[in-house]
C-alpha cells in the first residue's frame, strides 16, 4: 500500500508540473495572439482590417526604438549587459525545478523496477562473468605529455597494447585519460610506457580512479554477489558486484559494485541516502557512499622524489638504525609506541561499544516486530471472534500475549544491564592503562639510585616495626608470669 502510494504521489507531482507548464505556454500565446480591444480604428489601418505598408514601416520603426531603450537600459556604465540579483534567483529556483523533476522521474522508474525485485529469493542464477570492454576498471591516466599530442599519437602509442576508447585529452596541462579494451591489456601498457620516453618526454602511467564504484555498508550476512548484483542493477548496468569477505571467508557487511556509467553511480548514492532501501527481510537499510581509491600496487617509486629538495636530503642523511636504551631516540620511541597502544585500546573499546549497540538495536528491532504481528493477530481474532462465545478463549490469548511481551521487556532490560556493566569496565580498563603508562613514565624518568635507596629505608622501617613487636611480647609474657604467681 505503502508503495502505492508513493507511486501515485509521484504521478501527480508530474502531472501538476505538465498543466502548470501548459497553462503557461497557453497564456503566453493568448498574450500574443489576441488582439487590441479597441473600437476606433487606428492611423495606418482599413476598415477591413489589413495594414497599409506606411503603419507597417512604423510600427517596425517603432520596436526597434523600443528594443534599443530596452537594450540600453539593460546595459551598465561600461556598455555591458549586468545580470540582476532577481534573475539569478529566478534562475537558481527554475535549475532546482528541473532538477527535482528530474529526480522525481529517476526515483519512478527505480521504484517500479525494484518493485519487480519482490520475492522471495531462494536461489538466485549465476551471473555471466565475461569481461567488458572498455570498463572503468581499464581506465588509465597519462601524465607528463607533450603540447602539441594528438589523439592520432595517443593510438599510435597504445596500438601494440590493444584498442583504446574515451579519450579525454588537456594538452594545456600535459595529461589524458583512455580506457583500454581489456584489462589484460591495460596493464600491460602500463608496465611497458610507464617510465618510457615519447615525443621527448618522459611519460607517467598509472592507473585512474574509478569514479564509478560505489561501495555499500550495513548488509546483512545472507547476501551474496548475485543478490547484490540484482539489487543495484535497478539503476544503470552493472559491471561488477563483489561481497567483502575476510581471511576465513565470512561476510564483512560490505560490498563493492561497479557500474558502466557516472550516473548510475550517482543516482544510487542519492536513491539510498534519501531513501530506505532494504535487500532482505532484515530492517537494516543499505548504506551507500563512493570508494576511496588506494593504490597498492604501484606505490612510490625512488624515481618520482626530487633529490634536490632540502627536506629529502634531510630525511635521508640517517638509514636504518636501532635505538638503544638510555638514548634520546629511545625514550621518544617508546612514547611514540605508548601512544600507538592507547590508539589501539581505544579503537577496540569503541568497536566493542558499537557492537553491543548493534545487537541492543537488533533486540528494539526484533521486538518491534514481535509487537507488530502481535497487533497484527489481535486484529484478525477480533474479526473473526466477534461474538461472546469465545471471549473467555481470547481473554487467555491476551494474557499470553501479554505474558511473553512481559519476558521480552525483560531481557531487554537485561541486555541494557549488561551493556552498561561492559561500559563501565571498559572505562576502568583505560583508566589502568592510563595509569601505568603515567607509572612508566616515572620509572624512566627516576633513576635506579633512586629505586635502591627507597628500597633500603623500606627494609629499615620494616626492621624497626618488627623490633617494636617483639618488645611488646616480651612485656606481656612478664606480666602473665607475675600474674600466675
Amino acid at each position: 500500500m505503502e508503495d502505492s502510494i508513493e507511486e501515485w504521489s509521484c504521478i501527480e507531482d508530474l502531472n501538476k508540473n505538465a498543466a502548470e507548464e501548459s497553462e503557461n505556454t497557453i497564456e503566453e500565446v493568448a498574450k500574443v495572439v489576441e488582439p487590441q480591444p479597441s473600437d476606433t480604428v487606428p492611423s495606418g489601418q482599413s476598415k477591413n482590417g489589413g495594414t497599409t505598408s506606411k503603419s507597417k514601416s512604423g510600427q517596425n520603426r517603432n520596436r526597434n526604438k523600443k528594443d534599443k531603450s530596452d537594450k540600453t537600459d539593460d546595459k551598465g556604465d561600461n556598455g555591458q549587459k549586468q545580470p540582476t540579483k532577481q534573475s539569478n534567483g529566478e534562475e537558481n529556483r527554475r535549475n532546482q525545478q528541473n532538477n527535482a523533476n528530474k529526480h522525481r522521474g529517476e526515483d519512478y522508474m527505480i521504484i517500479n523496477k525494484i518493485k519487480n525485485l519482490r520475492g522471495p529469493f531462494f536461489d538466485i542464477g549465476p551471473i555471466d562473468h565475461e569481461e567488458i570492454k572498455f570498463s572503468g576498471r581499464n581506465r588509465l591516466y597519462v601524465g607528463n605529455l607533450s603540447n602539441d599530442i594528438t589523439e592520432e599519437n595517443l593510438k599510435q602509442l597504445f596500438k601494440p597494447y590493444g584498442k583504446i576508447d574515451d579519450i579525454f585529452l588537456n594538452t594545456d596541462k600535459t595529461f589524458c585519460f583512455v580506457k583500454v579494451d581489456y584489462r589484460a591489456n591495460a596493464e600491460k601498457a602500463k608496465l611497458e610506457l610507464d617510465g618510457s620516453m615519447h615525443m621527448n618526454r618522459t611519460i607517467r602511467v598509472r592507473f585512474a580512479p574509478n569514479a564509478t564504484t560505489i561501495k555499500v555498508k550495513n548488509l546483512s550476512s545472507h547476501i551474496s554477489n548475485e543478490l547484490l548484483y540484482r539489487a543495484f542493477e535497478v539503476f544503470g548496468k552493472v559491471e561488477r558486484a563483489v561481497i567483502i569477505v575476510d581471511d576465513r571467508g565470512k561476510p564483512a557487511g560490505e560490498g563493492i559494485v561497479e557500474f558502466a556509467r557516472k550516473s548510475s553511480a550517482m543516482s544510487a548514492i542519492r536513491f539510498c541516502s534519501e531513501k530506505s532501501y532494504f535487500l532482505t527481510s532484515s530492517l537494516r537499510p543499505c548504506i551507500v557512499e563512493l570508494l576511496e581509491h588506494i593504490d597498492d600496487t604501484d606505490g612510490v617509486p625512488e624515481r618520482t622524489f626530487n633529490k634536490k629538495h632540502s627536506d629529502f636530503n634531510v630525511a635521508r642523511q640517517l638509514g636504518p638504525r636501532i635505538a638503544y636504551e638510555g638514548s634520546f631516540e629511545h625514550e621518544y620511541a617508546l612514547r611514540w609506541k605508548q601512544l600507538h597502544e592507547l590508539y589501539k585500546q581505544k579503537q577496540e573499546a569503541l568497536k566493542q561499544e558499537m557492537l553491543i549497540e548493534a545487537e541492543k538495536l537488533e533486540a528494539q528491532m526484533e521486538y518491534a516486530r514481535f509487537e507488530h504481528e502481535t497487533e497484527v493477530l489481535r486484529q484478525r481474532l477480533r474479526l473473526r471472534e466477534g461474538g461472546n462465545s469465545r471471549r473467555n478463549e481470547y481473554e487467555l490469548k491476551e494474557h499470553l500475549q501479554r505474558q511473553m511481551q512481559y519476558n521480552m521487556a525483560h531481557h531487554i532490560g537485561m541486555r541494557e544491564a549488561d551493556l552498561l556493566q561492559r561500559q563501565q569496565q571498559n572505562a576502568i580498563l583505560m583508566q589502568v592503562a592510563q595509569v601505568q603508562q603515567l607509572f612508566s613514565m616515572l620509572d624512566v624518568q627516576n633513576g635506579q639510585h633512586m629505586g635502591h635507596g627507597n628500597a633500603t629505608g623500606y627494609n629499615s622501617g620494616r626492621n624497626q616495626a618488627n623490633n617494636e613487636k617483639s618488645k611488646s611480647s616480651r612485656k606481656k609474657s612478664n606480666q602473665n608470669g607475675t600474674t600466675k604467681r
